[in-house]
């Protein structure tokens, strides 16, 4: 999945580049990024929960979890304010994560097609 991430924030990035400007793909990887980033330290956080006693997570990561839209949103409009961000873009680049998701999800299923003809 974590390939899938960055070769969609890549292609994204440069698509939107070519086809409505240098800010557009700016923008997208700005917002992939970010998500890339959130979906990082959810990996991280869900792994933590594991099946050893001393690794799990403490009240304040749980709530740093829960925070990080809150933490998203303020970064988006901070460079949206100040650096000139491109909003619709950096919300598309921020639905990476579903549509790797959705690819993953197909690729999953074609090679367990694949493996159940065989």
């Amino acid at each position: 999945m974590k390939r899938f991430l960055w070769v969609l924030a890549a292609t994204g990035s440069v698509a939107l580049g070519i086809a409505n400007g240098l800010s557009w793909g700016i923008s997208f990887a700005t917002g992939a990024l970010l998500a890339i980033a959130s979906f990082q330290y959810t990996h991280r956080f869900v792994n933590s929960i594991g099946s050893e006693p001393a690794a799990k997570p403490t009240n304040t990561k749980a709530v740093l979890v829960g925070l990080r839209y809150l933490f998203l949103a303020g970064l988006l409009y901070l460079l949206a304010s100040t650096a000139g961000l491109n909003v619709p873009a950096a919300l598309l680049g921020l639905l990476t994560p579903a549509a790797a998701a959705l690819i993953e999800m197909l690729y999953q299923l074609g090679t367990l097609r694949k493996r159940g003809n065989q």
